[in-house]
């Protein structure tokens, strides 16, 4: 597995969501696209004790991959082409148990599984996710 791609973020406590965004390429050198993905899974970790606080879940490639970079100027800021990427966590779901604290950053883990035709095989992104308190501490 190649290494994986990196976003940073920020999200306040008792937020219910938050998006991740990545411009995907595979082993061509080409943006992959909905047939290129046979599956994702989602892990969520405490980045301090690396403890598991959510997953694996699956989620449906048809959701989250696209044919075509989107969100440019909007969601996706790192330029204005776009995303062929984008997953919104629902935190609540996420922190049905405990809640996210102020202060600490959750590593969001997506094993993308690609197609044999497309040769990437498994592509990696993470979004570190720092939670900030609502007291400003």
């Amino acid at each position: 597995m190649p290494a994986p791609l990196i976003a940073r973020t920020t999200f306040d406590e008792g937020n219910r969501r938050i998006w991740t965004l990545a411009q995907l390429v595979g082993a061509h050198g080409l943006l992959l696209v909905l047939a290129d993905v046979d599956s994702i899974e989602v892990n969520v970790w405490d980045s301090e004790d690396h403890t598991l606080i959510h997953g694996p879940i699956a989620i449906m490639p048809g959701g989250v991959i696209f044919d075509a970079l989107a969100h440019a100027g909007t969601l996706w800021t790192e330029d204005d082409i776009g995303a062929n990427f984008a997953h919104k966590l629902d935190l609540s779901a996420v922190f049905a148990t405990t809640e996210a604290e102020g202060g600490r950053t959750y590593r969001i883990e997506y094993e993308i599984t690609t197609t044999s035709a497309n040769g990437s095989g498994d592509i990696a992104v993470v979004n570190l996710a720092t939670c900030r308190s609502m007291f400003g501490n």
